[in-house]
């Protein structure tokens, strides 16, 4: 019996599937060394990675081709933006937009204008034929360029031919349309810097009251809820009116760890994740609270529903498809013991934090179980070396009641009991 135990520990630990952490690092069939400028995806297994050149992948990251060639001369995507495996656009750092409707073996210029602009920030795409694109002025007071498109990108129309845009200056993270019509933009280039919203695609803008002389990235989950994060500052700003009213909500790390992207759940504004220089991070009040996710430095992130998603960093890609269930080792101390915690907050609704401790290298469980020994959510199931970790749970899917969580492995086995409370 014991012979067949261990071959089965063996098989699950070689077998990728049997991890249940939340963030898997998808990287085969990328280059050792890279530095993303942006990713997107349309489902739990295509994405699109823009670096020196474009990347995709259509089964979940276990391997990733090159469907664009880098670029020379500063000509590489900036931004990218994908409807389905086939159909994707990419813009770039000499002012031009691309698009593929084979899945990356043909690519088609459909846009460039070096006397409007020589640096595109962004390009987003609601739908097969919908899109919005943006573009540095060619000086810091004159006019950006917003661009639209209703015809695939057969047509990219000019919708700002005012002095008004100047420039951004975090490419794609200063410029956020939550849909077709709606959008906010960030201009640097005058004195003193602005907020201004179109509810017209870019036609026209009004000028916000933002309470902060700065913004480094912005996001909006919806035409009226959004956030921004003013430089180095400590702080989120945030919006539940489309930009009329702000308030300021404190970050859990110190004001000189900045936050890179934020990406909102799609259909739920009130959870979201934030990427800065020290983890991923995880909210469920619209970023009034945050858990660690993840330990690692993402410069982009992007969510297709409420369980899929992906992260790019320097160097890495991570791919999730269990939201925001996650194991963090929280040291580098060598416990003397091994330890189950209880949760933090309990009662709670929906996440609360498990944190337990091992003082040794084993196969570890972590379970959770309804009062009639169903097991209902598996949080741990991997070999894990000796230190502290932290789990976060969502019971999203849970019923009000009392569950018992239970760690066991190397003999050791301990349960307590959790409270969801709706």
């Amino acid at each position: 019996m014991k012979r067949l135990v261990l071959c089965v520990l063996a098989v699950f630990c070689l077998y990728p599937g049997g991890s249940r952490s939340q963030w898997i690092e998808r990287t085969n069939g990328l280059p050792s060394e890279y530095f993303p400028m942006a990713i997107d995806a349309c489902s739990r297994d295509a994405a699109v990675l823009a670096a020196s050149a474009v990347y995709r992948t259509t089964n979940g990251g276990l391997s990733w081709e090159m469907v664009k060639a880098e670029g020379a001369g500063g000509t590489g995507p900036v931004d990218i933006s994908m409807t389905d495996p086939t159909h994707i656009w990419v813009c770039t750092a000499n002012g031009e937009i691309h698009a593929t409707t084979d899945g990356g073996t043909t690519w088609t210029k459909q846009w460039a204008d070096s006397s409007r602009t020589r640096f595109m920030n962004y390009i987003k795409m609601f739908d097969p034929s919908t899109g919005i694109a943006m573009g540095d002025a060619l000086t810091g007071t004159g006019a950006a360029v917003f661009l639209k498109t209703t015809d695939a990108g057969a047509h990219w129309i000019s919708m700002n031919d005012s002095a008004f845009g100047g420039r951004s200056q975090n490419i794609w993270r200063c410029v956020e349309f939550p849909t077709s019509l709606a959008g906010y933009y960030f201009e640097t280039g005058i004195s003193p810097e602005a907020l201004w919203k179109t509810t017209d695609a870019g036609a026209t803008w009004t000028k916000l009251a933002y309470p902060h002389p700065s913004a480094w990235t912005i996001e909006f989950a919806s035409t009226n809820v959004g956030l921004l994060y003013p430089n180095y500052s400590g702080v989120l700003c945030r919006t539940r009116d489309g930009g009329i009213t702000w308030e300021t909500l404190p970050l859990p790390m110190s004001a000189d760890v900045p936050v890179i992207d934020i990406e909102f759940t799609p259909g739920d504004p009130s959870r979201l994740w934030m990427a800065d220089n020290e983890a991923i991070r995880f909210s469920n009040d619209t970023g009034r609270t945050w858990t660690i996710s993840k330990i690692a430095r993402a410069m982009d992130l992007v969510f297709t529903d409420e369980n899929n998603g992906w992260a790019a960093g320097e160097n890495f890609v991570l791919w999730t498809s269990n939201r925001g269930v996650t194991s963090v080792h929280m040291g580098e101390e060598t416990p003397s013991t091994t330890i189950l915690e209880q949760n933090y907050p309990n009662p709670f609704n929906p996440i609360t934090n498990i944190r337990f401790q091992i003082s040794d290298i084993r196969y570890l469980k972590l379970g959770v179980y309804d009062l009639l020994g169903r097991e209902v959510a598996v949080l741990v199931n991997e070999v894990k070396t000796p230190g502290v970790y932290a789990v976060t749970f969502d019971a999203k899917d849970l019923a009000s009641g009392v569950y018992v969580y239970r760690l066991q492995g190397g003999g050791f086995v301990e349960g307590r009991k959790m409270v969801v409370m709706r």
